[in-house]
Protein backbone atom coordinates (compact mmCIF):
# COMPACT_ATOMS: atom_id res chain seq x y z
CA UNK A 1 0.00 0.00 0.00
CA UNK A 2 0.87 3.58 -0.52
CA UNK A 3 3.30 4.47 2.17
CA UNK A 4 5.72 7.74 2.66
CA UNK A 5 6.79 9.18 -0.16
CA UNK A 6 5.32 7.23 -2.21
CA UNK A 7 3.86 9.24 -5.77
CA UNK A 8 0.07 8.30 -5.71
CA UNK A 9 -2.45 9.64 -8.38
CA UNK A 10 -5.93 9.32 -7.04
CA UNK A 11 -9.38 10.36 -7.69
CA UNK A 12 -11.74 11.68 -4.95
CA UNK A 13 -14.53 13.66 -4.14
CA UNK A 14 -14.79 16.45 -0.94
CA UNK A 15 -18.07 16.63 0.62
CA UNK A 16 -19.44 19.18 3.24
CA UNK A 17 -21.31 17.32 6.25
CA UNK A 18 -24.60 17.64 4.74
CA UNK A 19 -23.42 15.65 1.73
CA UNK A 20 -22.65 18.89 -0.58
CA UNK A 21 -20.02 17.93 -3.33
CA UNK A 22 -17.56 20.91 -2.97
CA UNK A 23 -15.13 19.66 -5.11
CA UNK A 24 -14.10 16.29 -7.53
CA UNK A 25 -11.66 14.85 -10.00
CA UNK A 26 -13.99 12.76 -11.43
CA UNK A 27 -15.75 16.11 -12.70
CA UNK A 28 -13.38 17.58 -14.15
CA UNK A 29 -12.22 14.18 -15.44
CA UNK A 30 -8.33 14.95 -14.31
CA UNK A 31 -7.16 12.61 -11.33
CA UNK A 32 -5.00 14.23 -8.26
CA UNK A 33 -1.30 12.98 -8.24
CA UNK A 34 1.22 14.22 -5.06
CA UNK A 35 3.74 12.88 -3.14
CA UNK A 36 2.83 11.39 0.40
CA UNK A 37 4.21 13.46 3.12
CA UNK A 38 5.31 16.16 1.22
CA UNK A 39 2.97 18.69 2.43
CA UNK A 40 1.12 19.24 -1.09
CA UNK A 41 -2.40 18.51 -0.03
CA UNK A 42 -4.15 18.48 3.20
CA UNK A 43 -2.46 16.09 6.19
CA UNK A 44 -6.00 14.78 6.54
CA UNK A 45 -6.10 13.37 2.77
CA UNK A 46 -2.61 12.44 2.73
CA UNK A 47 -3.76 10.24 6.29
CA UNK A 48 -6.50 8.42 3.98
CA UNK A 49 -4.09 7.66 1.41
CA UNK A 50 -1.78 5.52 4.07
CA UNK A 51 -1.53 2.27 3.30
CA UNK A 52 -4.20 1.88 -0.06
CA UNK A 53 -3.43 -0.13 -2.85
CA UNK A 54 -4.32 0.61 -6.54
CA UNK A 55 -7.68 0.22 -7.34
CA UNK A 56 -9.15 0.73 -3.81
CA UNK A 57 -11.81 2.75 -2.96
CA UNK A 58 -11.82 4.36 0.71
CA UNK A 59 -14.25 6.79 2.66
CA UNK A 60 -13.42 8.72 5.52
CA UNK A 61 -13.24 12.07 7.11
CA UNK A 62 -10.87 14.82 7.19
CA UNK A 63 -10.89 16.91 10.76
CA UNK A 64 -10.79 20.76 10.13
CA UNK A 65 -7.53 20.69 11.88
CA UNK A 66 -6.02 18.43 9.05
CA UNK A 67 -7.99 20.80 6.56
CA UNK A 68 -8.10 24.45 6.77
CA UNK A 69 -8.77 24.67 10.10
CA UNK A 70 -11.67 25.42 12.36
CA UNK A 71 -14.66 28.07 11.75
CA UNK A 72 -13.24 31.48 12.97
CA UNK A 73 -15.65 34.31 13.12
CA UNK A 74 -13.40 36.90 13.74
CA UNK A 75 -12.53 36.24 10.19
CA UNK A 76 -15.84 36.20 8.69
CA UNK A 77 -17.51 39.59 6.78
CA UNK A 78 -21.46 39.87 5.85
CA UNK A 79 -21.15 41.15 2.82
CA UNK A 80 -25.10 43.10 1.62
CA UNK A 81 -26.17 42.30 -1.86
Amino acid sequence: GAKHLDKVTVHYEGRLEDGKIIDSSRERGEPFTFTVGLAETLIGFEKLTLGMKAGERKEGTVPPEEAYGGRREDLVILVSE
